[in-house]
Parts: C-alpha cells; structure tokens; sequence
C-alpha cells in the first residue's frame, strides 16, 4: 500500500468515476484504474463495482482502510 494509492481511492470516492479521479489527480485514467487494482490485491477487497459507468464504492470500501489511513481521505 502507497501514498498515490491511497490519493486514487480517495479521488475516485470523491468523483465517482476514474476519468474524474484522474482529472483530479492530473494523470490518466488507466493509472488510476491500475492503483485501483493493485490497492484492492493489496487489501485483498474490492472497493468499487462498475455501475453505468459510475464505480459506486462496495460496503467494503470504507471499513477496508486502516485506520491510520483514513485520514489521508479528507485531507487536502
């Protein structure tokens, strides 16, 4: 688990959708789909489902981080 993962879960939970999540990121949207990926085998979950083409988070999603990383959700 990284830092820029934790940034891509936190933009997407935000925006709702990858492209957003990487506009908001100023990256591309297959490299947050990527940190996504490897953020869920990390945490061994899945946090978001494709929902016409919005990714709504899974009931997992929020519980899933530590707690010492929750934090990082809401700063900036």
């Amino acid at each position: 688990m990284n830092l820029r993962q934790i940034e891509a879960f936190r933009a997407v939970m935000i925006a709702g959708t990858a492209t957003e999540a990487a506009n908001l990121l100023h990256t591309s949207q297959p490299a947050i789909s990527y940190l996504i990926r490897q953020f869920e085998r990390t945490l061994d979950l899945t946090l978001f489902q494709l929902h016409r083409g919005r990714l709504p988070p899974t009931p997992e999603a929020s519980p899933s981080l530590p707690r010492r990383f929750r934090k990082l959700l809401y700063c900036r």
